[in-house]
C-alpha cells in the first residue's frame, strides 16, 4: 500500500494565495489511473500556476511531445497576470495542433541565439550529462491535459499531441549551424512560438542543465541556472547562503517530511535586499520533475512528493523535495524587470539583427 505523504501545516503571512498541495498523493504513489481526479482539484485556472495546469504523464500512444511539454512546463515560466489569457492561447495552438490545421507562424529561432552560449562556462562533462539527460527525455510519451473552462475548475480534457516532423529534423541542423546542444535549439524555437502567441515580452528560457546538483559534497546540494535572452545567470554567488542554509538543514527537513517554507521565504526576501532585487519579483521552482518518478543515467531519481505555493505582491515560491533528498529551485526574473522598458529595448534590438 503505498504511504501517504502527511500534510505539513506551516504558518506563512501572504498577501495573496496559499494553496497546500500537500494534502495529496504524488502521482507516483497513487498511480495513473487515480492521476486525473488528483489533478481536477488542483487545476484551478487564475489560481493554480502554470506547472498544474499544463500537466502530463507516461502514455503508450504518442512518442514526440514530451520534450515540448518538458521545455513548456519546466523550463518557461509566464507572467502569472496574464495567465488565463496566455492559457486561453496555448490551448488554441494544441488545438491546432490535435486538428492538423496549420500552425501560427513564428519568427526563425536563430534571431534568439546570442553571440554567448551558456555551454560555454560548462566543462565537458556537465555538457555530456546536460545532452544525455536531453536524450532520456525523448522518445518518451506523455498526454497533455487540459482544463475545459478558463472559468471554472471542470473535468479535465486529455490530448494526444506531436511535433511535426519537419520541425524535429530541423532541430539537429539549427543545433550544428550554431554549435549549441538541442534542448538550448528547442527553447529558443518555443520562446519564439509561446511570444507570438501570448504577445508578452516576459518569456524567459530556463536552461535544463539546473537538473544538476552544484555541491561536490557527498551530502549534495542544490544549482539553479537560469538562462535569460542568453545571459547566464548562476545562483553560487548570489544564494549561496540559501543553499547552505538548506545544505545544513536538510536532514532534519527529510525526516520530517517537509521543509519549513517561512524560513526559506525570510532568507529570500534577505537576499533580495542584500544584492538590490527589491524592484524584482522572484519565482522559484522545482525544475526536474514531471510529476512522476523519473530515473536519470547519473543515478539520480527524481519525484514529486508535495508542493507548497506562497504568493505575495513581493515573492512567489515553488519548491518540490526529490526522492534522494535533493533540492532543486528555479529562479526567474518576474516581469517587473519590464517596468523600465528595459526588456523591451531588448526584445527590439534582438528582433532587428
Amino acid at each position: 500500500m503505498a504511504k501517504r505523504i502527511k500534510k505539513c501545516h506551516v504558518e506563512v503571512p501572504t498577501q495573496g494565495e496559499y494553496y497546500d498541495f500537500s494534502q495529496h498523493d504524488s502521482p507516483q504513489q497513487s498511480g495513473q489511473d487515480n492521476l486525473n481526479a488528483i489533478y481536477q482539484q488542483r487545476l484551478i485556472p487564475g489560481v493554480t500556476p502554470l506547472f498544474k495546469w499544463c500537466l502530463c504523464y507516461l502514455d503508450k500512444n504518442d512518442q514526440q511531445m514530451e520534450h515540448v511539454l518538458n521545455l513548456v512546463i519546466h523550463h518557461l515560466i509566464i507572467d502569472g497576470i496574464s495567465f488565463r489569457q496566455f492559457m486561453l492561447n496555448v490551448q488554441h495552438f494544441y488545438q491546432l495542433l490535435t486538428e492538423f490545421q496549420p500552425l501560427p507562424q513564428w519568427a526563425s529561432p536563430e534571431c534568439y541565439f546570442i553571440n554567448q552560449q551558456p555551454e560555454n562556462s560548462l566543462t565537458q562533462s556537465e555538457l555530456a550529462l546536460s545532452e544525455q539527460r536531453a536524450q532520456d527525455l525523448i522518445g518518451q510519451p506523455y498526454q497533455l491535459m487540459l482544463p475545459r473552462s478558463s472559468q471554472q475548475n471542470e473535468k479535465v480534457e486529455s490530448k494526444m499531441l506531436s511535433l511535426p516532423e519537419s520541425l524535429v529534423k530541423s532541430v539537429q541542423v539549427l543545433a550544428d549551424k550554431h554549435n549549441a546542444a538541442r534542448h538550448i535549439v528547442l527553447q529558443a524555437i518555443f520562446v519564439g512560438l509561446l511570444y507570438r502567441l501570448s504577445g508578452q515580452n516576459d518569456i524567459f528560457m530556463l536552461s535544463p542543465l539546473s537538473m544538476r546538483p552544484i555541491s561536490r559534497r557527498e551530502e549534495g546540494g542544490c544549482w539553479v541556472n537560469t538562462v535569460i535572452l542568453g545571459h547566464h545567470f548562476t545562483a553560487d554567488l548570489s544564494w549561496s547562503n540559501l543553499f547552505e542554509q538548506i545544505i545544513l538543514q536538510r536532514k532534519r527537513w527529510k525526516v520530517a517530511k517537509h521543509i519549513p517554507l517561512a524560513n526559506i521565504i525570510n532568507t529570500l526576501r534577505k537576499q533580495k535586499k542584500e544584492h538590490s532585487l527589491e524592484r524584482f519579483n522572484l519565482i522559484f521552482g522545482e525544475t526536474v520533475a514531471l510529476n512522476h518518478s523519473y530515473r536519470f543515467n547519473d543515478g539520480v531519481t527524481v519525484c514529486e512528493n508535495y508542493e507548497f505555493i506562497e504568493s505575495s505582491n513581493d515573492l512567489q515560491l515553488l519548491y518540490c523535495q526529490a526522492e534522494n533528498g535533493e533540492i532543486h529551485l528555479r529562479l526567474n526574473i518576474a516581469p517587473t524587470i519590464n517596468q523600465d522598458g528595459y526588456l523591451t529595448l531588448l526584445w527590439c534590438n534582438i528582433k532587428q539583427r
